[in-house]
């Protein structure tokens, strides 16, 4: 049964993150970014907060009137992360693997 904590949660994420993203110029930055949307990625670093997990490449955003890297918009098929961005410093952290590791697994 779904805890009334987790309802909120969920609520939450979804009102914060949604206008958030909003705010982002969402092209593909295929010259800069090193994945692409779908590719599927795990980190080989520790110090990454998904360190053990695997994340699917949503999409690349870039920052609006800045000459900043963009960033790499990130689903998780198990680990629930505090945001789905992360900055694209992560390609030497990070290393591409087969999309099966990007599946969602239903547990019964």
């Amino acid at each position: 049964m779904v805890s009334i904590k987790h309802i909120v949660a969920v609520a939450a994420l979804g009102t914060f993150s949604i206008p958030a993203l909003a705010g982002f110029n969402y092209f593909w930055r295929i010259d800069d970014a090193r994945y692409r949307q779908g590719d599927c990625i795990t980190p080989t670093d520790q110090s990454l907060s998904f360190y053990g997990h695997y994340a699917r490449v949503e999409g690349v955003v870039s920052f609006d009137g800045t000459t900043e890297p963009g960033a790499y918009v990130l689903s998780f098929p198990i680990f629930v992360p505090r945001t789905p961005l992360y900055p694209q410093s992560i390609d030497d952290k990070t290393q591409q693997v087969s999309n099966e590791f990007c599946v969602r697994q239903n547990v019964k």
